[in-house]
């Protein structure tokens, strides 16, 4: 077992050989209060100035656990003020979200904290999240994605590096966290949960990984790391040999629907078929979490033998996609569509300042900005509202309108018939139902292009996610017409799920 100067010296090695972090960075570091995140906090405060970064911390009170999760928020802003380190802090309603999203309740509780996590750590200018998930993080989920079924990719676990995500104790393991605090005499919280048999991933760590270990491979935690390393290199080799063939095989007609040349698809060998189609359902869609082996396989046999089909399949949460091969045109359609139980009118008004979560997991960012400062959810949040609505937005976008301009509240919804705009580049309001006929959308994939509306005002349609923007609507990459307009509210859309 390694001492705690060894295990310090591991973790700069780590932060090092990734290339972690660089010199004058801030690094908001998730802490929770148990031996990891309290290991990695206490290592990157002892080698802040050497490593030349600013710490601010994140904590999460998830709203379950009762005393136990206020004696830990407790502990948190505590260590905080000793430290003299910022602290930024919300309260939110796991088990609301879990029902609300029909997840888990990890799987809802991963979500609150990872949105909360990304979003302060924009609004501090924070440019990594340092988390504390270790190597016996890894080996845990490597083997929970082998027993759930996963292609070679899934079997790296998670990398030491996710920008902004980054993992200092990746090759640390639990144990030595906890040799850690014990030999600097660190204060740490017991996460009670962590015993409990109703989570699969305690039953594995409590009861099969130990099991394995004794009657079948004494070292199987390495067994799995190696399996680990020689899948990843494998995955990052053929993600190179795909990336050179996306011009050939694969074309981005819009936002929501890509399209795969069948006879150039068939040319390639079945592995790289369909890494070709989930690069396409990726774009599509945002992410290909419940995109199974099965789907692939019946959409790839079908342009095999040059039949047309379709398939249509719930993508995540409130967003469904569909595979569709064109045996006239030789043609794999990849499309979304929003699932036929979301029926419109539908509406989801947006924080302003703040962030709207939507129900698959992404986030709608609203920033104001005057001539006096800048708003943005401040320091110490001790609770945060999380929106409600049916929606997934398709296509990332970020944006500015001039304040003037603007009634709040904001609201994305639905089109709906005699919807109008005034799009940019064009003179003239147009109808969208004209909008979506020369760009070729057709019906229900129409719902998936949501739109952005002035409700506080006349009902502007300010932008079509995905499609258009209003006339006097900037791109957030037009640096200096922003600077044109000191008075505006900045709205930036994520592309891709955190579920």
């Amino acid at each position: 077992m390694r001492k705690a100067d060894e295990i310090e010296q591991l973790a700069l090695e780590t932060l090092s050989k990734h290339q972690m972090v660089t010199p004058g960075q801030k690094i908001l570091v998730g802490v929770s209060g148990g031996a990891d995140s309290v290991a990695l906090l206490h290592l990157l405060h002892q080698n802040r100035e050497t490593l030349e970064i600013e710490l601010a911390i994140g904590h999460v009170h998830h709203g379950i656990r009762g005393k136990e999760a206020d004696d830990e928020a407790d502990f948190v802003r505590h260590l905080a003020e000793d430290l003299q380190i910022p602290l930024y802090v919300t309260r939110e309603n796991v088990p609301a979200e879990k029902k609300r999203l029909h997840l888990s309740t990890q799987e809802a509780a991963r979500l609150v904290r990872h949105t909360f996590l990304r979003t302060t750590a924009r609004q501090i200018g924070a440019e990594r999240i340092a988390i504390a998930h270790t190597q016996t993080d890894r080996i845990e989920t490597i083997l929970l994605r082998i027993l759930r079924g996963t292609g070679t990719a899934g079997l790296e676990g998670f990398p030491a590096v996710d920008l902004p995500l980054i993992r200092p104790l990746y090759a640390i393991r639990r144990e030595e966290t906890e040799v850690y605090c014990r030999q600097w005499k660190l204060r740490i919280c017991e996460d009670s949960s962590n015993l409990s048999l109703a989570y699969r991933r305690n039953i594995l760590r409590l009861e099969l990984l130990p099991y394995l270990r004794d009657t079948f491979n004494v070292e199987i935690d390495t067994a799995l790391l190696r399996l680990a390393e020689i899948a990843k290199q494998e995955a990052d080799y053929l993600d190179g040999v795909t990336l050179n063939l996306i011009g050939e095989v694969v074309e981005r007609k819009m936002p929501n629907l890509w399209t795969l040349n069948g006879a150039a698809l068939r040319r390639q060998h079945r592995a790289l078929q369909r890494r070709l189609v989930r690069h396409a359902l990726l774009g599509v869609l945002g992410q290909t979490q419940n995109i199974s082996f099965e789907l692939l396989e019946y959409i790839l046999e079908q342009a095999d033998k040059r039949q047309g089909g379709s398939i249509t399949f719930k993508a995540f949460r409130n967003l469904a996609g569909y595979l569709t091969y064109e045996e006239g045109t030789d043609t794999l359609v990849v499309g979304q569509h929003l699932p036929e139980d979301i029926a419109p009118p539908w509406s989801v008004t947006l924080k302003a300042p703040g962030i709207t979560l939507l129900p698959d997991g992404r986030q709608v960012e609203i920033t104001l900005y005057t001539e006096k400062g800048t708003t943005r959810l401040s320091q110490n949040v001790e609770h945060r509202d999380i929106q409600q609505g049916n929606l997934s937005l398709p296509y990332a976008t970020a944006f500015a309108i001039p304040n003037e301009a603007v009634q709040l509240p904001l609201v994305v919804r639905e089109w709906r018939a005699g919807d109008k705009m005034s799009p940019r580049g064009m003179h003239g309001t147009k109808k969208l139902q004209d909008l979506f006929t020369d760009a070729k959308i057709r019906g229900r994939e129409r719902s998936t292009y949501p739109l952005l509306v002035d409700e506080g005002g006349e009902g502007k349609v300010w932008a079509v996610f995905g499609l258009r923007l209003a006339a006097d609507v900037i791109s957030l990459e037009e640096e200096k017409r922003l600077q044109e307009m000191p008075n505006r509210i900045e709205i930036r859309i994520e592309t891709k799920t955190l579920l």
